[in-house]
């Protein structure tokens, strides 16, 4: 008895074996685009907090090369954090 045709079972792996071939590199872009985003934000955090440390730098040596002392023009009060409004009741500070 000769059939022609697929079994049930021949179709069945033939199926399982293109979603695998599909799935694979679909969970490899969609890893690769979390890491780059995951990289991006890290690099960006860096580079923010290297300005930060450079603005702080600036400060000190203006102050101490202007014979003030090294914390004049800092803000050192807590409340003034972005979006917050100050104590003093004056507009919160934006970006």
């Amino acid at each position: 008895m000769n059939k022609s045709g697929f079994s049930l079972l021949e179709t069945t792996v033939a199926v399982a074996i293109l979603i695998i071939a599909v799935v694979g590199p679909l969970t490899l872009a969609s890893t690769s685009i979390k890491s780059f985003s995951q990289a991006k934000n890290g690099l960006l955090a860096a580079s923010l907090a290297q300005e930060g440390i450079e603005l702080v730098r600036n400060y000190r040596s203006s102050n101490v090369l202007g014979g003030r002392g090294w914390l004049f023009g800092m803000d050192l009060d807590p409340s003034h954090v972005l979006g917050e409004p100050a104590r003093d009741g004056s507009a919160p500070k934006s970006i």
